[in-house]
């Protein structure tokens, strides 16, 4: 009977240590893992970008860069942010956050990724070379 108790007690105890509420996520094996929060608050920021709600995408990513202390995470939600802003044609906007991250961050691997958005034409950055002199009405 004692033995019963003991595993019963035991069951019961590694019931009650296991996280409420943790989200987990199927990998290709099969197994579980917990989705970490970065990885939940740039999945929930895709969805709302797919919804159309671009602002709130990209509120939801600068509120989870801005509470979090920096890990390479952060590098893929600053590229979201400034593509989206970017399509917004926010231009200054998205070069205050890039000229930010480059100089915080200028040996992550999504600094050239970052540089490369302001070549995209789609991004509403005009890249064509100007010619001194020249003015737009011409």
């Amino acid at each position: 009977m004692r033995f019963f108790a003991f595993g019963l007690m035991a069951s019961l105890m590694l019931s009650s240590c296991t996280q409420k509420g943790v989200k987990y996520r199927e990998i290709p094996a099969g197994r579980l893992v917990k989705k970490d929060d970065s990885s939940q608050k740039i999945d929930e920021a895709k969805h709302l970008y797919d919804l159309g709600e671009i602002d709130a995408a990209i509120s939801t990513l600068r509120l989870f860069v801005d509470s979090r202390p920096y890990d390479f995470s952060h590098d893929q939600a600053y590229e979201l942010i400034i593509e989206w802003l970017l399509q917004l044609k926010r231009t200054t906007e998205a070069k205050r956050l890039a000229s930010y991250f480059l100089a915080k961050h200028p040996q992550s691997e999504s600094a050239q990724k970052i540089i490369d958005l302001f070549g995209k034409p789609a991004a509403g950055v005009d890249t064509s070379p100007q010619e001194e002199g020249a003015t737009e009405e011409e």
